[in-house]
């Protein structure tokens, strides 16, 4: 046991730095920080969300532009051609296994992930309730 414990409970003490930084956070007692920790952590459980979002978004803009337009852009990013069909398909694969990696690191951290807060997020009509993430928060994420 440590010198010092931040805890009441002196029985749970021990060296600060073998706690997740979870942990550290909820010992800490600081408001600010825990609900700090629990944006990021709430934003990283939706990446997958807004990754689809965004791509489906880029493709409605896409579509949107004059044929013209979408003439200079390579097949990839054209909606509907076999290119895109694959690129679409890929970037499916990309965002589950980002959010898979995700979703470990949050279980590291002891933090719920993506399935905990689905599961945990029911109300009594079985709807899903959910606190969205800012768009500022999401971009934070995607740069990770």
């Amino acid at each position: 046991k440590s010198g010092h414990c931040p805890s009441e409970d002196h029985d749970f003490c021990h060296d600060p730095t073998e706690l997740s930084l979870s942990e550290q956070t909820q010992l800490q007692n600081d408001p600010g920080e825990s609900a700090h920790l629990k944006d990021v952590c709430n934003s990283f459980c939706q990446y997958a969300t807004f990754a689809r979002c965004t791509r489906d978004g880029q493709a409605r803009r896409v579509l949107a532009l004059p044929e013209s337009q979408q003439r200079l852009l390579p097949p990839s990013m054209i909606p509907g051609t076999p290119e895109n069909r694959e690129r679409e398909k890929t970037m499916q694969g990309a965002e589950i296994q980002n959010q898979f990696f995700f979703d470990m690191m949050l279980r590291h951290a002891g933090m719920p992930n993506s399935q905990d807060i689905i599961a945990d997020a029911k109300n009594e009509n079985g709807n899903t309730l959910q606190k969205w993430s800012s768009d500022d928060h999401m971009s934070k994420v995607s740069s990770v």
